[in-house]
């Protein structure tokens, strides 16, 4: 009796055990994320962030790029020196696709933000990106260093409404040096010793 109690004992633990690896085999971890960058005139901080991500050893499957309208020349020129690093939707040797979000008012790209239904607009195209990415179950990086200061505050807001602990927020660090030489784009890439890196930006997700 004492032996057939301990094995009923043993397989009780056993099926708990296997529930549990179940539980947890339904929500697996995944390494494959999804690049969210504010975009204005400095086209190399999408890059500069894409690297050091990469250098981390996560696997980018895509970059969306924020932007107000094109009709501002620096924005059109970032936009189109970031995409020339994208050509079929590849990145260095790698699958990685490129898309651009502008940001719209009443159907129509956004100038700037100068006024609440802007500002209002803004907070309502970063809001639909992150919902429908976090439906998909992708995991996401921010870097908001790029444009208007209004768009990281925006995205922020949104990031702690939408956003879970496994999505990470960064700011770039760019030495002085470095900002002067690659300013406008002139360089889009740079060594390791360069300093440039990502700092991670503590957020508490409100849900």
């Amino acid at each position: 009796h004492l032996c057939a109690l301990s094995r009923l004992i043993v397989t009780k633990r056993l099926h708990h055990f296997l529930d549990d690896t179940t539980a947890i085999c339904e929500y697996p971890m995944t390494k494959a994320s999804v690049l969210i960058a504010t975009l204005g005139g400095q086209p190399q901080v999408v890059t500069f962030a894409l690297d050091a991500l990469l250098a981390q050893n996560e696997e980018i499957t895509a970059v969306y790029v924020i932007h107000l309208s094109l009709d501002n020349l620096r924005t059109r020129q970032a936009l189109t020196r970031v995409q020339q690093e994208f050509a079929g939707d590849q990145y260095a040797g790698r699958r990685c696709r490129l898309r651009r979000v502008p940001i719209l008012l009443a159907g129509a790209p956004l100038a700037d933000i100068h006024d609440e239904a802007g500002a209002e607009a803004t907070g309502q195209t970063m809001r639909t990106l992150l919902g429908d990415l976090k439906r998909d179950g992708e995991r996401l990086h921010l870097c908001l260093s790029g444009g208007r200061r209004m768009m990281a505050l925006l995205a922020l807001s949104a990031a702690a409404l939408l956003c879970d602990h496994q999505d990470r927020i960064w700011h770039l660090y760019t030495p002085d040096a470095v900002r002067q030489q690659a300013a406008g784009g002139a360089l889009m890439h740079v060594a390791p010793a360069a300093g440039v890196q990502l700092i991670q930006t503590p957020i508490v997700p409100w849900g």
